[in-house]
């Protein structure tokens, strides 16, 4: 606005009187200097009942961009799997990596593990089937 030729009450009238200050960054985590990593990851996910049928009919294997600071997202692994047991009984599996026929062969193997652990461990099966 100076450049322009305007007058210096006129520049403040309008708010333009330099850069505003401000605090220095401390919010939650640190800044980036680099920007981060994205890739395309595949996943899928199932979930059996105690007794081992299925709570809901497993979606397709599905898939979706994502950035490195989304952690229960993001891998640079071909395939990895895991499987998980809820306090209401259920187990779940999941698989996901980079790799579309590798992450099906993981959830594979995490789909007859889950169904393994229902198998085997009595106290997540309801009271009524145990009589």
């Amino acid at each position: 606005m100076h450049a322009d030729g305007w007058p210096k009450d006129k520049v403040t009238r309008h708010g333009a009187v330099g850069p505003e200050e401000r605090e220095r960054w401390e919010g939650g985590g640190g800044v980036w200097t680099r920007v981060p990593d994205r890739q395309f990851v595949h996943y899928a996910t199932a979930a059996y009942e105690s007794d081992g049928s299925s709570s809901y009919e497993p979606l397709p294997l599905a898939g979706r961009w994502t950035w490195e600071f989304e952690g229960d997202s993001f891998t640079k692994a071909v395939a990895e799997h895991s499987t998980e047991y809820r306090p209401n009984g259920t187990t779940e599996a999941h698989a996901r990596g980079v790799n579309k026929g590798a992450v099906m062969t993981a959830f594979e193997e995490a789909r007859t593990t889950a169904l393994e652990v229902c198998s085997q461990i009595p106290y997540l099966r309801p009271l009524d089937s145990m009589v």
